[in-house]
């Protein structure tokens, strides 16, 4: 599924619209207001649903310049949702917070209406990228630790709940959840693998071989790949382009 279009950052000012397609995401990239192509609000963290509105046949959401945020359908002017925090102190605006609250706020910063979904995206130490874009034969990362490309948009990390993710420009490239992942280790057979706590493989890249050296690259473009010896690639994530 394509990733939702978030051409105004995290806060929605007066007059601002978002449709089908579109969100606002946090600062953090971990929390999406989503408007689906089924038609639902959608608030999202960490891939999880905070809150919803759903079965109303929404086709836009709009931060008005009365105060009010409202949603609509395609085929009435009545709203099918609304904040109903109308008044006149402006300027107002919709955000979507990195601790997974979605907030209007007055002027000054001052709250008029909210999910009440605070905190329910804690926050996490950020990973850490000894090995910068490349992983070496006998080199590991465990969880909290990452490759970073060189441009430093995208992130191959293991994730603090196990998660081995892919991300670039906070979007999810490429994941392997639910496996329990401790670490990822590039073995000096040629093989890059994932291990869980009790040393159990859970992911490999089957690239067992002699033409060393192996390593394990996270590109500017978005893609993750073994190279072996001369820079010949024997595996990849495919997801090549989808940075630019």
């Amino acid at each position: 599924m394509p990733g939702y279009v978030t051409p105004y950052g995290d806060t929605l000012p007066e007059h601002g619209v978002i449709g089908h397609g579109y969100a606002l995401r946090s600062k953090n990239g971990r929390v999406e207001f989503r408007v689906t192509n089924d038609s639902d609000l959608q608030l999202v963290g960490n891939g999880k649903i905070l809150w919803s509105l759903n079965g109303k046949d929404a086709s836009w959401v709009m931060m008005q310049a009365d105060g009010n945020c409202c949603g609509y359908t395609a085929t009435s002017p009545d709203a099918m949702w609304a904040t109903e925090t109308n008044g006149s102190d402006h300027p107002y605006n919709l955000v979507c917070q990195d601790d997974g609250n979605l907030v209007v706020y007055a002027k000054g910063g001052r709250p008029v209406w909210a999910t009440n979904t605070g905190g329910l995206v804690p926050s996490v130490p950020p990973s850490v990228p000894p090995y910068r874009s490349s992983l070496p034969e006998n080199g590991a990362i465990g969880r909290g630790y990452s490759l970073i490309s060189d441009s430093g948009r995208v992130q191959f990390k293991v994730d603090h709940n196990g998660d081995l993710v892919l991300l670039g420009d906070g979007k999810e490239l490429w994941s392997l959840k639910g496996k329990n992942a401790a670490w990822v280790t590039m073995q000096t057979d040629g093989n890059c693998c994932g291990y869980t706590l009790n040393s159990v493989a859970m992911w490999a890249t089957h690239t067992n071989g002699n033409d060393h050296p192996y390593y394990l690259v996270c590109q500017n473009d978005g893609n993750l790949v073994v190279y072996a010896k001369g820079g010949r690639p024997v595996w990849a994530t495919n997801t090549g382009g989808l940075i630019h």
